[in-house]
Parts: C-alpha cells; sequence; structure tokens
C-alpha cells in the first residue's frame, strides 16, 4: 500500500512539472517545446532563431530543465553578439548567469555577470547594468561572500541617484527595489543586525513612497526575515502577512509567497496553533512546488510530517515524511553539487591570488632592481652637476661680493659727502659768524664746540661700516642741537630706547638714519606754521630680534612739503634719502637680510596731514 502510495506521488511530481504556469498567465508544455524546436529547425534568419531560442530558454527555465536553458542560452547569446541584440544578448546572459547558480557554477556565474557588466558599461545602458550588478550580488549572496556585495550595491547606489533613466516605472523596478535591499541582507550575512534593520526600513520606505507592490513585497519578507533571527514574533508575523498582501496586489513573486507562507506556519506552530499552522504550510507547499522551490517545499513538507505526527490520523503524517525524504535528497544532491563546485571555485580562487601574489613580488623586485639602476644613474649625474653648480656658485658669488663691497665703499662715501656737504658746513659757519658780530660768543663757543664733535664723530664713524647704537645716538644728538640752536629752538626733540636694547651691543649702520631725521626737521617740521613743532625717535627691538627705529614728526607733512617746495624759486636737490635706501638695498643683497624703510603719512581724526612716520627695521643678526 505505501509503495503504490510513493509511486503515484512521484508520478504527480512528474506530471506537475510537465505543465507550470509563466509569468504571463499562459502555460507551457514539452508538447510546446517539440514544437518550439521544429520551428527553429524551419527558422531561416538568425533574428527569427534568436526569438524561437529565447522561448526555449523560458521554457526550459519553467521546466526545471538546467542543461537545457544553458544550451539555448548560449545559442542565443551568440547570435546576439554577431548582430548586437542588446536586448536579446541581456536575457540570454541573464539565464545563463541563473542556470550556473542553480547548479553551483559560481565561478562561471561570476564570470558571465562581470562580463555583462563591461558590456553595459561600454554601451552605457544603465538598466543592463544594475541587472548585471544584481546577478554579481546574487551570485556572491549563494556563495555568501556577503562582503563583497556592499561595494556593487554602492555602485548600483551611485547610479541610481545619478538619474540615468528612461521613466519613473524604469526607475521603480530596477533601480530603488534593489540597492537597499541588498546593503541590508549584506550587513545581515555579517551579522551587523543595526545597520541590516536600517536600510531594510529604508528599502521598505521607499517603496511604499514609489507605490511598487514588487519591491514592497522585497522589503517586507526582507523585515520579516530580520525579526525572525532576532526572535521578535509579532513584528516577523506582521510583515509576513504584509508581504504575502503586496504580492497579491503584484500579481507575481510567488517566491516570496511560499516563504512568506512557511515562515507563518512556524509561528503558528509556536503558538500552539496547528490548524493555522497546517494551512500555512500547506499554502507554501503547493506555491514552492509549483515555481520549483525546492527548499521551501522540503521545509513545508517536513513541518507537515511534523505536524500531523501529533494528530490521530498518521496517513499523513506519513505521506508528508516519504515527500520529505525524497525532497531531502533531491536538496542533499543538489547542495552537495553546489558544495562541490564552491570548493572548486574557493581553490582555484587560492592559487590564483598565489600566482598573482607570486607575479607581483617578481615584478616588484624588477621594478625595484631598475629604479635602482635608475636611482643610482641619476644620483652620479645629480652629484656631478651639483659639483659644476656649486663650483660655478661660489665664483659668481665671489665676484658678486666684491662688486657689492666696492658699491658699499663708495655709497659710505656719497653719504659722508651728503652729511658733510658744503651748504651744511657754510650754515654752521655762518651761524657761529652770527652770535660772534652780535657778541653772543658763549653761544657761538658752544656751536663752534658740538660742530667740532659732529664733524670728529662722522669721521671716527666713517671709518667702519657698522657703529654701536649708541654713538649713533650720540651723533644723532649733536646734529639735532645743532639744527636747534641755528633756528631758536623752533622745535623739541625726544630719543628712546626701549628697555630690551641694549645700546652698547648692538650694532647698525653708520650715518643710516641722519637723513631721516634732517628730512623730518628741513621738510616738515620748519614748514609748519603754527602750533608745537615736535620730532620723535625711538628704538625697539621686536620678539624676530629685528631693531626698529621710528622717526616721527608733526610736521606739514610729505604731500605740503612737496608742493612748498615746488613753489621754491631756487630747487634744492638732496642725496641723503636715495643714498640711504641704495645702502639698504646693498646691505639687502650683501648679507641676505631683510632690512627695509617704511614712510607713513599720519593724519588727524578729521583726515587733516599731521605728520609723518618712517620706520627703518633692521636684523639685528648683521650687527
Amino acid at each position: 500500500m505505501r509503495k503504490c502510495f510513493l509511486l503515484l506521488l512521484v508520478l504527480l511530481t512528474i506530471v506537475c512539472r510537465a505543465q507550470i504556469d509563466i509569468a504571463d498567465g499562459r502555460t507551457i508544455s514539452r508538447k510546446m517545446m517539440d514544437s518550439l524546436h521544429s520551428r527553429l529547425e524551419e527558422e531561416k534568419t538568425d533574428t527569427g532563431k534568436t526569438k524561437i531560442l529565447l522561448r526555449l530558454v523560458r521554457g526550459s527555465f519553467q521546466l526545471g530543465n538546467t542543461d537545457s536553458q544553458l544550451l539555448y542560452a548560449r545559442k542565443a547569446l551568440g547570435l546576439a553578439k554577431k548582430h548586437n541584440f542588446s536586448g536579446a544578448r541581456s536575457v540570454a546572459q541573464s539565464f545563463m548567469i541563473r542556470a550556473y547558480r542553480e547548479t553551483g557554477r559560481y565561478p562561471e556565474a561570476l564570470s558571465e555577470a562581470f562580463d555583462q557588466l563591461n558590456w553595459a558599461e561600454q554601451i552605457r545602458d544603465t538598466v543592463i547594468i544594475l541587472e548585471a550588478l544584481r546577478h554579481v550580488m546574487f551570485t556572491y549572496g549563494d556563495m555568501k561572500e556577503y562582503a563583497m556585495i556592499l561595494p556593487h550595491a554602492r555602485h548600483a547606489q551611485r547610479l541610481v541617484h545619478a538619474g540615468y533613466f528612461k521613466d519613473e516605472q524604469e526607475l521603480k523596478y530596477r533601480a530603488f527595489g534593489g540597492y537597499m535591499n541588498f546593503i541590508g541582507g549584506a550587513f545581515e550575512g555579517l551579522h551587523q543586525m543595526d545597520s541590516a534593520l536600517y536600510y531594510k526600513r529604508l528599502a521598505l520606505q521607499t517603496a511604499i513612497s514609489l507605490k511598487d507592490y514588487q519591491n514592497l513585497a522585497v522589503a517586507a519578507i526582507g523585515l520579516a526575515r530580520y525579526f525572525s533571527k532576532t526572535s521578535a514574533d509579532d513584528s516577523a508575523a506582521s510583515y509576513f502577512r504584509a508581504s504575502l498582501n503586496y504580492v497579491k496586489k503584484a500579481g507575481f513573486r510567488a517566491d516570496i509567497a511560499a516563504e512568506a507562507q512557511l515562515g507563518l506556519a512556524k509561528l503558528h506552530q509556536q503558538l500552539h496553533q496547528p490548524d493555522s499552522a497546517i494551512r500555512y504550510a500547506r499554502l507554501s507547499l503547493n506555491t514552492s512546488h509549483r515555481i520549483r522551490q525546492l527548499v521551501e517545499e522540503a521545509e513545508a513538507a517536513s513541518l507537515l510530517h511534523s505536524l500531523y505526527t501529533t494528530r490521530p490520523s498518521k496517513d499523513s503524517a506519513y505521506k508528508y515524511l516519504t515527500l520529505s525524504t525524497m525532497l531531502k535528497d533531491s536538496l542533499f544532491n543538489r547542495e552537495k553539487i553546489k558544495e562541490t563546485e564552491s570548493i572548486k571555485y574557493k581553490e582555484a580562487l587560492r592559487l590564483q591570488q598565489i600566482e598573482q601574489e607570486q607575479q607581483k613580488v617578481q615584478e616588484r623586485y624588477t621594478t625595484r632592481m631598475y629604479i635602482y639602476g635608475l636611482a643610482g644613474g641619476a644620483l652620479l649625474l645629480l652629484a656631478i652637476a651639483f659639483f659644476w653648480y656649486r663650483l660655478r656658485r661660489l665664483k659668481r658669488e665671489n665676484r658678486l661680493t666684491s662688486s657689492f663691497t666696492q658699491r658699499i665703499y663708495q655709497v659710505e662715501m656719497q653719504a659722508l659727502r651728503a652729511q658733510m656737504n658744503p651748504h651744511f658746513i657754510f650754515n654752521c659757519l655762518n651761524s657761529i659768524n652770527r652770535y660772534i658780530v652780535k657778541s653772543d660768543r658763549r653761544t657761538a663757543s658752544n656751536y663752534l664746540t658740538k660742530f667740532s664733535r659732529l664733524i670728529r664723530l662722522i669721521l671716527d664713524n666713517s671709518a667702519n661700516n657698522y657703529v654701536p647704537l649708541d654713538k649713533e645716538i650720540q651723533t644723532l644728538r649733536l646734529y639735532i642741537d645743532m639744527e636747534l640752536l641755528r633756528f631758536d629752538n623752533a622745535f623739541e626733540y625726544s630719543i628712546e630706547v626701549d628697555e630690551e636694547v641694549s645700546p652698547e651691543t648692538i650694532y647698525i649702520p653708520s650715518l643710516l638714519l641722519q637723513s631721516y631725521v634732517e628730512n623730518a626737521i628741513w621738510h616738515g617740521l620748519l614748514n609748519k606754521e603754527s602750533g608745537e613743532r615736535n620730532l620723535w625717535i625711538r628704538f625697539c627691538l621686536s620678539a624676530e630680534n629685528v631693531l626698529t627705529a621710528i622717526v616721527e614728526d608733526n610736521g606739514v607733512g610729505r604731500a605740503k612739503a612737496k608742493e612748498l617746495r615746488s613753489k621754491e624759486a631756487i630747487h634744492k636737490k638732496s642725496y641723503g634719502m636715495q643714498i640711504s635706501q641704495d645702502r639698504i638695498f646693498l646691505i639687502n643683497k650683501l648679507y641676505n637680510t631683510a632690512a627695509n624703510v617704511q614712510a607713513e603719512d599720519l593724519q588727524d581724526e578729521q583726515g587733516h596731514p599731521c605728520g609723518t612716520r618712517v620706520t627703518v627695521k633692521i636684523p639685528a643678526g648683521i650687527s
């Protein structure tokens, strides 16, 4: 009796697999396949043959004949490549990848998927690129290589947000239903549950906003799987039911329906609700049998056997035990094939990685030796060039140093003559003579004493390029005092030295500041008609070890002084300022310093000129 029942069950299975519903609602049988074979032999054009081959591919897929599916897909792909039928090529290649995955031939599946991806990128077809990426991610998922899914999912994400789609429907179907669910599944496989939940919920929200029932079903079943693993039974049951509802509205994706029905059956069994568990298990068994989902079919049969074991009638328990055993044997054989192919792939990949690593080591060694040879030759040439350049530079520097030294001596002599110009000496002697005529012998003697001391200091300082700051200050005081005597104390002055400045140890170029002081007195202060006339000279040392000398007056300003000079009948030419500028320029060139002079026009609150400030900065390092 049992043997007859088993035989009947096997025959029923064969008959059911000979006639299966297809996506568009029609059925296909072996008789229809034979008819397509006859049409293929009679067809003369490659276009017609390609169309018939693709129908044979779909028929083989629906009948579960993987070998025929692969054979027809290869022939269709060859014709599609020959005549550049892009649509036919994409379909044929997709069925080939599915066949390879179904039989566990993952290396061939990945190779074909990446070939499809490269071709799609060459023709810039975003839809086919996304389809190829889906095949790559599905294959890595079958191999449980979850980390490899993420970069390809991110690639799909970038394409989606770039927006290269023909219409909104294409965007819904091809784009948003893909990468977020794949990312969530990858994180779930990597046991990063928080990230998995985030992307699964994001996928559901996106599908809701797009009102896309297929992607809603995919997202809902993904969340149901997640909550089943985390033992959140109420949430899992809710999402299982939601996925069933979305499948019903979408009109396809029976694979999701089979999984959801099985999930609900298991939950009802845990809640000790055997009638509901049996109902959903039967639904899952029928659905998975119809679409050849062997894993869900075997699990449903095993669950039904377990549920009927506790019931008085044992015939049903035995029936489902027999079916479960048969299905598990088929599943075991298929999984063994997949496992064997997976081991072969991993071993081939390991050997390939070893070979690539050895090749890289050899290439690195060869490249290193080549680089060392080039570097050695380059270093030798650089050394020769450096010594030749250094020798030429030393000679050039010696010539420049000698030239700069001669020019500095010339400028120093010009500066000395500018300080002792005949006009100044003539004025001094006239003043002395005026005091003698007025019988003001005391003032004349005082003036003459200061004049002789000034001449002596100028002659002493002119013998040296640099003099101590205190001697320079002494020279300035004598010069200013003589000008005060000449002009009857027409102005006041002050010289301030900051505490951090040591005048005895800091050296500056001799007679560098006298021309700026002279300019402040003659052109700034003496042209001022009313009010106080003041001259300030300050010395300070900055944090950068730079000596700063400031010559400031509250005279008429440079613009007014220039205007007054232009009205004079006799224009006197002064070389002092230009000579000082030339000296600073040559000092910078000779000693590689950054000495500089800045002149600033001062203004009062109303914007009127109220004097001039000259700032001379000399690095203390040159002293």
